[in-house]
């Protein structure tokens, strides 16, 4: 799953150099909000398991 996500965003961003820098940063800015957005969302599943399990 983890390989399946990440495969297609490393093709874009290999992609994003032929673009304008300004496409390029925004490419940057929306993944670094998915990658806020993935992290912070393990971490409630993380912490719903824990509690549901204890």
């Amino acid at each position: 799953m983890l390989s399946y996500s990440v495969g297609p965003f490393l093709m874009g961003f290999g992609f994003s150099w032929d673009l304008s820098k300004k496409r390029r940063r925004q490419l940057l800015l929306l993944g670094a909000f998915f990658l806020v957005f993935f992290v912070i969302l393990y971490y409630l599943i993380v912490r719903i398991l824990n509690t549901a399990v204890v």
